[in-house]
């Protein structure tokens, strides 16, 4: 299920002057009954949502009444059998086929699917053969996706392969472009993928990007960072 959000404008919240439409819910909600009673209202048009059970309406008062987003929510049934990561900052979402690890990137929007490499080539062959299956979903978890060098490069952070790699549809097999890939924070924008290494005193920013189009993609350094102390959690 995903969920996607839209924003009311002011007159589907607007009460109404004709004295036989409801009122405005959504100007005098409440979640702490009469203490947070706007006096200046009469009570035909008070509603106090504190008081409402659990149902259908409490879930509207809950959901949408609380604020001007209301969320729609979509069946989307290619995420079944998979594991799912995102939405990446390009919202798009990373799926992980627990049956045969194939890798998709789904836009949850036109619910256009593009099929990856699968993420089991980033993995030594041998570890495949030794290695049962609910381990392998666990090592091959995606923690962090998104597009780099500025064109249809996927980039996948495996963290607990420890393995940054990248791939382009069509492509038979992941690019690994870190092997022992260990990282703060990974993250794209503007179709550039960028990562934060752990390194306590000089810790710096790294882009994935291709230099030369005849070469797989590597880590460029782009910036430089002040080292921040690290104290032991219970000092």
């Amino acid at each position: 299920m995903a969920k996607r959000a839209r924003t009311l404008t002011g007159d589907h919240l607007r009460s109404s002057s004709s004295s036989n439409q409801a009122p405005s819910w959504g100007a005098k909600r409440a979640r702490s009954g009469s203490a947070l009673r706007d006096r200046s209202l009469p009570d035909s048009e008070w509603r106090d949502w504190s008081s409402i059970g659990n149902g259908p309406a409490w879930l509207i008062s809950e959901r949408v009444l609380a604020g001007d987003d209301v969320a729609d929510y979509a069946d989307l049934p290619e995420l079944r059998g998979h594991r799912v990561f995102g939405p990446t900052a390009e919202g798009l979402l990373v799926l992980l086929d627990e049956a045969t690890f194939a890798v998709r990137l789904l836009n949850p929007l036109t619910r256009q699917l593009t099929d990856l490499p699968p993420a089991t080539t980033v993995l030594d062959p041998t570890s495949l053969m030794i290695s049962p299956v609910h381990y392998l979903l666990h090592v091959l978890t995606v923690h962090g996706a998104g597009l780099a060098d500025g064109s249809a490069t996927v980039v996948v952070y495996f963290e607990n392969a420890r393995k940054l790699a990248a791939a382009k549809p069509g492509d038979e097999r992941w690019t690994v472009v870190e092997p022992d890939a260990s990282f703060a924070s990974v993250s794209s924008f503007a179709g550039r993928f960028y990562c934060a290494t752990r390194h306590a005193i000089r810790p710096v920013i790294v882009e994935v990007r291709t230099t030369d189009h005849r070469l797989p993609p590597q880590l460029v350094v782009v910036a430089k960072l002040a080292g921040v102390p690290s104290f032991p959690r219970n000092c």
